[in-house]
């Protein structure tokens, strides 16, 4: 797959909300990758609440009549020492009570007869809702924008660091939560309390925490290094084909003197944990070394 092709798809800023300007129900815009490490439990669930199809990626809820809410969580719980990412994209207009995207334990609500905020409703679970809020054990706080119909919503949960940040049309809105990496048995989740709403999973992957990815972090804070210079290392090519998301889309423009703007992709790896020693020496000479490797002049 060709990271260009992908970069240029992350259209970020469209009016309402929405991913791109398509009409939703044709349209396949960001949805570039085939990759699914899981899809979502078909026994997590009840069937009369909730319709599962396309391989179980999209869900179907209340497809007659709501009468509270409903949850779905992955089939596959995450691991420590695994940074994770995930999206959802919105396919029905968004009303009622709530629609919340996020995570949960093995124990957290999965249903309720009440019209409510379920994903974050209880200590075993936190979300991020379409009111541009987010929840945990009951307690709300305002953290992002609406999402609506069209919106892709992702989800990077590093289970290193323990931080939850929630993405808007591949925009990152920040970390979210802290220290869930204490818990065990933690599970993708989506939950709505309106009636016919539609959701897909578009993309679901992982990358283990390893020396390669603790390196990237001071090319990253202490040296800036764009996508750009960083793909052309070959040892970084691949990865950064297949794990575009560990970058902040969050896209530092700069004019390139001709009155047009060039888009420049950052680092977004987790804060490095303590402990984690990332002191390099030499900065500026490794800083030029890297650059030099980055545009091919080694």
């Amino acid at each position: 797959m060709d990271v260009n092709n992908v970069l240029s798809c992350m259209i970020l800023g469209f009016k309402d909300g929405k991913f791109c300007d398509c009409y939703v129900d044709a349209c396949r815009c960001g949805e570039n990758f085939k990759e699914y490490e899981w899809v979502w439990d078909t026994n997590s669930s009840n069937p009369e609440t909730i319709v599962l199809s396309c391989q179980n990626r999209e869900t179907l809820f209340h497809p007659r009549t709501s009468y509270g809410t409903a949850a779905i969580r992955g089939t596959s719980p995450f691991q420590k020492g695994h940074v994770y990412y995930w999206e959802i994209k919105m396919l029905t207009f968004l009303r009622g009570t709530d629609i919340v995207v996020g995570v949960g334990t093995e124990h957290a609500t999965m249903s309720s007869d009440k019209y409510c905020s379920l994903i974050g409703s209880t200590a075993d679970s936190w979300g991020y809702s379409f009111q541009g809020k987010c929840y945990h054990n009951g307690e709300e706080r305002n953290y992002g924008s609406n999402f609506t119909q069209g919106s892709i919503v992702g989800v990077k949960l590093d289970m290193w660091s323990g931080d939850l940040e929630f993405y808007l049309n591949r925009k990152p809105l920040g970390v979210a939560f802290k220290h869930l990496n204490q818990y065990s048995n933690l599970y993708p989740m989506v939950c709505s309390s309106m009636a016919n709403c539609s959701v897909r999973m578009i993309h679901s992957t992982s990358h283990p925490v390893d020396l390669m990815y603790h390196c990237l972090s001071p090319l990253r804070d202490q040296y800036q290094l764009t996508r750009d210079q960083l793909s052309g290392i070959p040892a970084l090519k691949q990865f950064l084909k297949t794990s575009w998301w560990t970058f902040s889309d969050e896209e530092a423009l700069y004019p390139d003197g001709n009155g047009s703007r060039k888009k420049q992709y950052h680092w977004s790896l987790p804060s490095r944990p303590q402990g984690v020693c990332h002191r390099l020496s030499n900065e500026r000479t490794v800083r030029q070394d890297v650059v030099r490797w980055g545009d091919r002049r080694l």
